[in-house]
């Protein structure tokens, strides 16, 4: 086969034929049988292009495994051509439309036509795709080709057909718009000058193209330049539908100061994945200022979404405000990515939750702002991931406040909630059902209740910045456990009961000592002291409780006077339970402290059960022990009634 390089010389010599060695033949865009072709001949498939012969003849062709796309040789190039992505004997049409596009406009092939050995008719310029340069576009990156652009794209347009560019750019002046540019695919390595900036119609990896939008510009525009923006957000990202197959290169689309519409909706990209983020960004202000690019609720009351995106597409969204009664400000799900950098959101207390996150998608978050929301400034829902870590500084984390809660994450929600402040909300955070939260540096003031934890996990607990003062929360935290008490909390919408008084799940052990200790003294000896087991804050909510329990014996003969044992928090002394005298040798003793706050703050009732030998006495005391400056030591020690007198305490266990 000679590969053909012009229109004219494929005129000349009537039709082109391609076939594989299996018997397929292409047939204009279609699929049928035949004999084996004599253009092309597949001879094989080699892993890389790199693996590719240096040499080869008129009839060679190989599938480069890693790409599927076929390549053949060209003696007039003395050099193997990329085809397309041809993927087996039997490509789909949209596979062959795809690489017979690139191959024909590219000079490679002829004009699309690919027609079995059988006397059909060849098919004519224009019926399977539309070349620029056919309509007098010059390429040449000074000549006008305005006029021959619209042209070209107005004729693919009303018979159905792709736009080819051949390779070359196409000045068109900074004002001067092309038509329907967006309605129609594209196809080849050209490029669009649109004054002095660079549009890719067909990008590929490495290429970058940015669509203007501006509240003076006009959704009939094609948005290349700042003298042609569209008017809406959500015309410009509309405008990548065709693109978007899946959406190669660099796209981003900069927005101008001003308000505009909601209902912006990504295209979807299921069927592969982008090359980059799609960035939507308004003009550079940072975090913490506020955006000047808005998307407002009353610019159009129908829209019931700021942003969405589904189904594996990836979204920057920056320095950007969403404001009003969207059901949601930002809706993703489906395998999304999403970056959140200084974006702001205020549902004006209308709005019902801010961001969105649904079914197995990531998000990452640097500055920014939500508030006013009815229901969740963020929600997660299904095995979500999230990534607050993406600053370093306090003064430049996001900030959620007056909302019904905070961020709430339900069944199997993880990452970090680092750089996080939350303020002035009924639930501040809220982790219901098998979720997973990192916590390092998350402030948490003036909350109704801080952080409920629902049969989930806290890790870095101590790394939560506590509202103290004027910017104390009511409540810090309440952790409920599995079973019955999920059903207290439930899985409604709303913010966790602040008047919930289960402020406690199943008790686990924090610390253990099972070292035989005796202890005879007459005076106060340590029989085992625990290190900052109890945890700052997590006992001062009504209904949670620790517990201390010691086992042992006594050694002599009987005791002479009470054996005391006594319980210290942080070295202060809180309860005791006394061996009475006259408990023979041997006899075994359990004695158990349990202490629970009573009302949220430093508000305790201790309990003190013995037991020796299956006889019992019990005890009681109210304290205000200090449990919020920080972790709490737990001791236990004893005093020997009288000389001679011996215990030896076998095990002594804090559960918490």
């Amino acid at each position: 086969m000679k590969l053909l390089s012009t229109f004219e010389e494929y005129a000349a010599t009537g039709k082109v034929r391609i076939g594989f060695g299996n018997g397929v033949v292409l047939d204009t865009g279609r699929i049928t049988g035949g004999g084996v072709g004599s253009a092309i001949q597949l001879t094989g498939t080699v892993p890389t292009a790199a693996d590719l012969p240096t040499t080869g003849t008129d009839s060679e062709a190989y599938v480069v495994e890693a790409t599927g796309d076929l390549w053949v040789w060209s003696p007039t190039e003395a050099a193997f051509l990329n085809l397309g992505p041809f993927r087996g004997p039997a490509p789909t049409d949209q596979q062959i439309d795809a690489a017979v596009t690139r191959a024909v406009t590219e000079g490679r092939v002829a004009d699309a036509a690919l027609l079995p050995d059988n006397g059909a008719k060849a098919v004519g310029k224009g019926e399977l795709f539309v070349a620029v340069r056919d309509y007098g576009a010059v390429g040449d990156g000074v000549t006008d080709d305005s006029a021959a652009l619209a042209q070209a794209v107005a004729a693919a347009k009303s018979n159905g057909r792709s736009v080819y560019w051949g390779p070359g750019t196409y000045f068109t002046p900074a004002g001067s718009s092309v038509p329907d540019l967006h309605t129609v695919r594209h196809a080849g390595p050209g490029a669009v000058a649109a004054g002095s900036f660079t549009f890719y119609p067909a990008p590929v990896s490495g290429q970058a193209n940015t669509l203007y939008v501006d509240v003076t510009g006009s959704d009939t525009n094609d948005g290349l330049h700042t003298s042609r923006p569209f008017r809406e957000v959500r015309a410009a990202v509309a405008a990548l539908k065709l693109y978007a197959s899946p959406l190669r290169g660099s796209w981003k689309v900069k927005v101008a100061a001003g308000t505009y519409k909601g209902g912006i909706t990504v295209p979807t990209v299921r069927n592969g994945s982008q090359d980059d983020f799609l960035k939507i960004e308004g003009p550079t202000v940072g975090h913490p200022n506020v955006p000047t690019a808005i998307i407002d609720k009353a610019a159009d009351t129908a829209a019931t979404y700021g942003f969405m995106a589904t189904d594996g597409t990836t979204l920057d969204l920056r320095d950007l405000k969403v404001v009003g009664g969207f059901g949601m400000a930002v809706d993703i799900r489906r395998d999304v990515y999403l970056w959140l950098r200084n974006f702001h959101g205020d549902g004006q207390n209308t709005g019902s939750v801010g961001v969105g996150v649904n079914s197995h998608c990531r998000y990452y978050v640097a500055g920014g702002r939500l508030e006013n929301y009815t229901t969740n400034g963020i929600q997660e829902l299904f095995g979500i991931v999230r990534s607050f870590n993406n600053v370093t500084a306090t003064a430049d984390q996001m900030v959620i406040r007056n909302c019904e809660v905070g961020i709430q994450a339900k069944e199997g929600c993880v990452g970090h909630l680092d750089y996080l402040t939350v303020e002035d909300c009924k639930t501040g955070v809220e982790m219901n059902g098998y979720c997973v939260v990192n916590s390092k540096a998350i402030t948490l003031k003036r909350n109704t209740l801080g952080y409920a934890n629902v049969n989930s996990e806290v890790h870095n607990e101590d790394g939560i910045v506590w509202g103290t003062g004027a910017d104390a929360n009511t409540r810090d935290f309440i952790t409920l456990g599995a079973g019955q008490e999920l059903s207290v909390s439930g899985w409604a919408d709303s913010a966790t009961a602040r008047t919930m008084n289960v402020g406690h799940r199943a008790l686990v052990t924090v610390a253990a000592d099972y070292v035989d200790r005796t202890v005879s003294s007459t005076t106060e000896t340590t029989v085992v002291s625990f290190t900052s087991v109890l945890k700052a804050r997590r006992y001062t909510t009504a209904g949670k409780q620790y517990r201390v329990t010691a086992r042992g014996r006594v050694n002599t003969a009987a005791l002479i006077g009470d054996y005391r044992l006594l319980m210290r928090i942080h070295g202060i002394y809180l309860i005791d339970v006394k061996v009475p005298a006259g408990t023979p040798a041997g006899a075994v003793f359990t004695a158990t402290w349990t202490v629970i706050c009573s009302a949220d703050g430093n508000n305790q009732k201790a309990f003190s059960e013995l037991s020796v030998n299956g006889t019992g006495s019990t005890g009681y005391v109210t304290r205000t022990q200090d449990m919020q400056g920080g972790p709490r030591s737990v001791a236990l020690s004893g005093i020997a009634g009288a000389a001679g007198d011996s215990i030896t305490v076998h095990t002594t266990e804090v559960w918490g």
